[in-house]
């Protein structure tokens, strides 16, 4: 990937593959001055005239070693070259740059090497075991969509985000997929030609709930998100926000501002992953009982009023 090592390896897995394209990005931010993740998305914004941004989740999946899309990945590398070792300021690499060749391979090889989404299946599956098609019957002009799990506590959602929230989009959609839930998200289920309004019609027509992954992005004014969450509030579904970044109150629109939403941004993955369950699941209640606030003091003594 980096100029070092071009085409001495070849990742056999798609884990590896993924290993490798973190670690050189992790290379590459250290040879152009470490620059911080804010310093990036700003460079990144300055790069596209405002069109693009690299937010704070994004960069930190992708020096972990979690899958980018090429544009994302390529944004993300000509960002960091535009940096020299001492971490000044020097020209922008063009796209068909030779030096981006190795990147472009490697995302290739990683792309050959990518499984696609599947589902988990109740009490737990063989890794490997086959897996029925997202897409199981038409709908009535003839286009696919999503078909409801059968297994009784398993629903079918449709992941509304931000273009620049992808990872975090495909991340929970994968959550929610191991989990036992059918998934509808645009990256994996629709295909170019498609209409994205009524593609957004039938899905939502299918689903049982949305889920919304609140950011600086998704209240943007030029995008889609709002139609998605108008669309679904219309029909009644199920609106399950959940916040990826810190978005300040009066970004948010004043119809979503007193819904419950939970918080992702700041936690680790595994803690991460149990929120999303968790707000989908719905409320929890215990089944056992809660730790009585009375408890006696050390020594057997309890706390109260001296009444005299």
């Amino acid at each position: 990937m980096a100029e070092h090592d071009e085409g001495n390896h070849r990742a056999a897995s798609y884990a590896e593959a993924l290993d490798a394209q973190g670690s050189a990005l992790r290379q590459l931010r250290a040879e152009r001055g470490l620059k911080s993740y804010s310093e990036i998305d700003k460079r990144a914004l300055a790069l596209t005239g405002g069109r693009e941004r690299l937010p704070k989740a994004t960069l930190h999946a992708a020096f972990k070693g979690h899958y980018l899309g090429l544009d994302r990945l390529m944004l993300l590398v000509r960002v960091l070259m535009s940096w020299d070792e001492y971490g000044e300021g020097r020209t922008v690499v063009p796209h068909r740059a030779g030096v981006l060749t190795p990147w472009r391979s490697a995302w290739s090889h990683l792309a050959t090497l990518r499984p696609g989404p599947r589902s988990a299946r109740p009490g737990g599956s063989a890794e490997g075991a086959p897996v029925p098609p997202r897409h199981c019957r038409p709908s009535a002009e003839g286009a696919p969509v999503p078909a409801r799990l059968s297994q009784p506590n398993g629903m079918c959602i449709y992941v509304s985000y931000a273009g620049p929230d992808r990872v975090w989009a495909e991340w929970v959609a994968w959550q929610l997929q191991q989990a036992g839930h059918q998934v509808l998200i645009d990256v994996w289920d629709w295909h170019a030609g498609d209409d994205f309004i009524e593609a957004m019609k039938r899905g939502l027509a299918q689903a049982d709930a949305l889920v919304a992954l609140f950011s600086h992005s998704y209240f943007d004014q030029d995008r889609w998100t709002g139609t998605e969450i108008e669309a679904a509030l219309a029909q009644g579904k199920r609106l399950i926000p959940l916040a990826i970044e810190h978005v300040p109150h009066d970004r948010i629109p004043e119809n979503l501002t007193k819904r419950l939403r939970k918080d992702l941004w700041g936690l680790d993955e595994a803690t991460a992953a149990a929120a999303v369950l968790e707000a989908v699941g719905g409320t929890k209640r215990p089944h056992t009982p809660p730790t009585f606030p009375g408890a006696p003091l050390d020594g057997g003594e309890t706390s109260g009023t001296a009444v005299s």
